[in-house]
């Protein structure tokens, strides 16, 4: 059944695939019917649930495109936040120590003692 697509059966990533699959063969649906064997432990009918509410279903509804593009966007700038991090905390461990003329200022990683 599940090589036919008629099922998906797996992990949150897999039932994400075999819905983008269902998509792409149909053309698009309007529902999708979750059907449970009444043998597990209620509890892991909960998880199943839980796990497709949290990780499946947001996928398609776009309640993750801004965390998606939210990574993607520090993800590319990453390098540039980092330098101004650094720079921000040099600044700030300078302006502390200026105050205490007898301290001398600590070190900071990518600090340059020359």
């Amino acid at each position: 059944m599940t090589e036919n697509h008629l099922w998906i059966v797996g992990t949150p990533d897999d039932a994400i695939a075999g819905i983008n699959r269902l998509q792409e063969i149909s053309g698009g649906f309007g529902g999708l019917m979750i059907w449970v064997a009444d043998w597990p432990p209620r509890e892991k009918v909960l998880h199943s649930y839980e796990l497709m509410a949290r990780y499946v279903f947001s996928q398609f509804q776009g309640t993750v495109t801004g965390l998606e593009a939210s990574a993607r966007w520090a993800s590319e700038r990453r390098t540039v936040m980092q330098g101004g991090r650094l720079a921000g905390l040099k600044h700030a461990d300078q302006a502390y120590y200026s105050k205490d003329s007898n301290q001398e200022p600590a070190r900071t990683a990518g600090s340059n003692p020359n």
